[in-house]
């Protein structure tokens, strides 16, 4: 299971069809705080468990306060990405495969997007301002209005990589209950949130739903994610680095 991906290979085909996207409460203009989170990353179906360190960081990039997301896998693979806060807007993804060398990046400037490929290049423009990269997405739903049962639509950007589409696509994001979550890392109060396919998509995409905990109290950091139909979960294995990761 890819981190980066979120498990939403399935229903790329599906997202497609016309979007329709209703109006939301939107997310918070608030700035997230820095976190070391480590993850462990595995499949219901029981493939073998890979685990990786999500930091969360402030920054400047091009003169712009912004913060940089460093994902770190336990194979070497690792990715960068640069958000703007308030508002969760991307500006900078770049991906490198476990040898170090750089498999892509993703670049917002002036309304459009710029994907680099090795030996291909793409490009998309923008519309509105609702629009967050799929890999930025963990980080952004920091920023959901937590304890007010709301709803939030937006578009995910998808770089047409791996069958995927090429383009801006509707889905929403709604607080669906508060619970208990045991995880390695512990027991937490979570709101749990489910994220699903939005416009005309949403009506023929209803088995593919996302489920996301994150803390009740700030600064509500991911806990697990579970994909329904692919069976893919993340959970937090420690607030930490890698030297937090249980030795045998």
């Amino acid at each position: 299971m890819e981190y980066k991906k979120l498990c939403l290979t399935g229903l790329f085909l599906l997202l497609l069809l016309p979007a329709v996207t209703a109006a939301g409460v939107g997310f918070l203009e608030i700035i997230p705080a820095e976190t070391t989170l480590l993850y462990r990353s595995y499949s219901r179906n029981g493939e073998e468990s890979s685990f990786f360190v999500e930091t969360v960081t402030s920054t400047e990039y091009q003169g712009v306060d912004a913060y940089t997301v460093n994902v770190e896998m336990d194979d070497g693979a690792r990715s960068v990405r640069v958000i703007v806060f308030p508002g969760g807007r991307p500006l900078l993804i770049r991906d490198y495969g476990k040898n170090g060398e750089k498999t892509k990046e993703v670049e917002y400037i002036n309304g459009s997007v710029h994907f680099t490929f090795p030996g291909k290049k793409k490009r998309i423009n923008l519309q509105g301002d609702d629009y967050y990269d799929l890999s930025t997405l963990v980080l952004v739903f920091r920023t959901f209005p937590f304890g007010r049962g709301g709803k939030v639509d937006f578009r995910v950007v998808m770089d047409g990589s791996q069958g995927s589409p090429l383009g801006t696509f509707s889905m929403y994001v709604q607080e669906v209950g508060r619970e208990q979550v045991t995880v390695p890392a512990g027991e937490y109060d979570c709101y749990k949130l489910e994220m699903g396919v939005g416009g005309l998509a949403g009506i023929f995409a209803r088995s593919y739903k996302y489920y996301f905990w994150y803390t009740a109290q700030e600064p509500h950091f991911l806990v697990r994610y579970e994909a329904k139909k692919e069976r893919g979960v993340i959970e937090l294995m420690a607030t930490g680095g890698w030297e937090a990761l249980p030795r045998p």
